[in-house]
């Protein structure tokens, strides 16, 4: 019960202090903010370019290393 007051306290302080950010942060974490799918779709991209970046720099020890070579590469 105490550990439930806490949060409830917590959650009606956010709530005063910033009524705004609370209220998305609820709304986000709750899957119900409406979706920008160009947002999304840029933010795959990103995170599939930075991928392929680090495939270059890490990957391929088998006999092709990278730039930054693995530690169970033999050099």
């Amino acid at each position: 019960m105490q550990l439930m007051l806490g949060s409830l306290v917590r959650l009606v302080t956010a709530l005063i202090a910033r009524p705004a950010a609370t209220i998305t942060t609820l709304l986000y974490h709750s899957d119900l903010l409406p979706r920008n799918f160009h947002s999304e779709r840029l933010e795959r991209l990103v995170r599939q370019t930075s991928d392929i970046v680090l495939n270059l720099l890490l990957k391929n020890c088998n006999g092709n290393p990278g730039i930054f070579p693995c530690d169970n590469c033999a050099f």
